[in-house]
């Protein structure tokens, strides 16, 4: 019985190879494929070690009693926050994970949130403005990735586990829809973007450049939807890779020749180039190709 465990997990994990290695395609990033096959291999089926007293709180006061024993899955999630942390973050994106894990689950996936502050007065104030009352471990001696050595790129820092906290699954699903939907079938919980229904979309566009604009000032992109299709398009989820993008869809479904608009909102207190992206998640087969928006904050 152990071996048939085994081999599913192994099976099922050789399915991120898949994912990883076409979105690594899409994206035009400058990483090494083998890298990245070679960081997921490394990861197949190893086992997470925690530090032996690690000490939760809720919004880094109230210290909480937090048992993982009887879960048959954990989300293990590691930030380093260096860097832009609410972006990395992405609070109020894991706070409804977390709920919507727990109400299709019947409470057998727990979620283990691991946080090295570099400013641990700014990430208890995330904690608060977000309203984000699940328990965590800030970490400030960064213990865990000391024990485990986490991989560079923190695209590898969000573990799937199993009851032995053996690696199943790698990959943050607040950031990328298909590695959530990846760890929504391990899981066992039905894919919420189905796609018995499906129609096709088109995209008038997939990348804006804004060109040099002002920190602390809002800016628009606004990409045109057109559903080429003979069923409702139906939208279901996104998900952006940084905190400070919003983006509004002001129609739920599209009827079959209909048109709608994504509007992804910007606006950042940071003088940086940036480059970041925004998955539209649908019943579109083919799907909607990943959004791209760049630019450089000025003063």
């Amino acid at each position: 019985m152990k071996y048939k465990i085994n081999l599913t997990l192994r099976i099922t994990f050789k399915t991120l190879y898949i994912f990883v290695i076409s979105l690594l395609i899409i994206s035009c990033e400058n990483k090494n494929k083998k890298e990245i096959i070679d960081t997921i291999a490394e990861w197949d089926g190893k086992e997470i070690v925690f530090p032996l007293h690690s000490v939760y709180t809720i919004q880094g006061e109230d210290t909480v009693y937090h048992n993982d024993e009887h879960a048959k899955y954990k989300i293990l999630t590691y930030v380093d926050t260096t860097g832009c942390t609410s972006c990395k973050l992405q609070l109020a994106k894991w706070k409804a994970f977390v709920s919507k894990i727990d109400s299709v689950s019947g409470g057998h996936v727990d979620f283990l949130f691991y946080m090295f502050p570099k400013d641990k007065k700014e990430f208890t104030y995330l904690m608060k403005r977000d309203r984000f009352t699940y328990p965590v471990c800030i970490d400030e001696k960064d213990s865990l990735n000391i024990l485990n050595n986490f991989p560079k790129d923190d695209k590898f820092h969000t573990f799937l586990l199993d009851e032995q906290n053996r690696v199943v699954a790698i990959g943050n699903p607040i950031h990328n829809l298909k590695i959530k939907e990846l760890y929504l079938k391990i899981i066992g919980v039905e894919n919420m973007s189905s796609k018995l229904n499906s129609t096709r979309a088109v995209i008038n566009k997939s990348c804006h450049d804004f060109g040099q604009i002002k920190k602390n000032q809002p800016y628009n992109a606004v990409f045109k939807v057109h559903n080429i299709g003979n069923r409702p398009l139906k939208f279901s989820d996104f998900a952006v890779s940084c905190d400070c993008i919003r983006v509004e869809i002001p129609m739920d479904s599209i009827a079959p020749k209909g048109t709608t608009e994504i509007i992804v909102k910007y606006q950042t207190d940071k003088v940086i180039s940036f480059e970041e992206t925004v998955q539209i998640q649908t019943n579109s087969i083919p799907e909607i190709p990943t959004i791209r928006i760049s630019g450089e904050i000025c003063h």
